[in-house]
């Protein structure tokens, strides 16, 4: 993702929008599905984005009847209209200076969160949901990430996919065995050793797992 073009991005996200319609999933009453989408200013037409910003309209719209809620994270919502601002059901506010935000903050919370917003430490945030607290705005402070934020080389990435792979590979074998009455029980121990060790990063552990079971299966 980190390598697309502008219009890269909005055409990935009008699919990832359209593969849900397609999907004719059951309507559901509790969320089943959170879609992420960062860095959504760029969808915006004044930063190069065309349909991506429309999809998200209907996304916004129409995702919560089938259970699928949709996390959008921009540096700038003022610039957001229509049904994606009025269908913002929790809004998280981290620290700002952009007067448009900080006049929006104003306009329907009043000056004293507005001054508030200004001064937020790294990781404290105003949070309103009609749902809590009488629908009057709240601040919380997330504690810091306990992991490396660091992000993955494309190497890191591509030996995580490659074992994922594997990974979902065993597995079918495994039920495969279940199917069959085969006890599977030192094969499923080893497995979710290698699970535990691609959680934490730690690929070249999981690989030597992989490898032991696929030399066990002859797969």
């Amino acid at each position: 993702m980190n390598r697309l073009e502008p219009g890269q991005i909005d055409k990935f996200v009008r699919k990832t929008v359209s593969s849900v319609f397609r999907a004719a999933l059951p309507e559901e009453r509790e969320i089943k599905l959170l879609l992420v989408y960062d860095e959504v200013h760029r969808l915006l037409p004044k930063y190069g984005g065309k349909g991506g910003y429309i999809a998200l309209e209907r996304a916004c719209r129409e995702f919560r009847k089938w259970g699928i809620g949709v996390f959008m994270i921009s540096q700038v919502l003022m610039d957001f209209r229509g049904a994606i601002r009025a269908n913002i059901a929790t809004e998280i506010q981290l620290r700002t200076k952009y007067e448009g935000d900080i006049g929006r903050v104003k306009t329907k919370y009043g000056t004293d969160y507005a001054s508030k917003v200004v001064k937020l430490t790294t990781g404290t945030a105003l949070v309103q949901n009609p749902a809590f607290n009488e629908g009057k705005p709240y601040f919380i402070s997330f504690r810091p990430l306990l992991h490396n934020t660091g992000r993955l080389t494309d190497k890191e990435i591509n030996k995580y996919v490659k074992i994922q792979k594997e990974i979902e590979k065993i597995e079918k074998r495994v039920e495969a065995m279940k199917a069959r009455k085969v006890d599977t029980t030192d094969i499923e121990i080893e497995l979710n050793l290698a699970k535990d060790k691609m959680k934490a990063g730690q690929f070249t552990m999981a690989e030597s797992y992989i490898g032991s079971l696929k030399a066990r299966l002859k797969v």
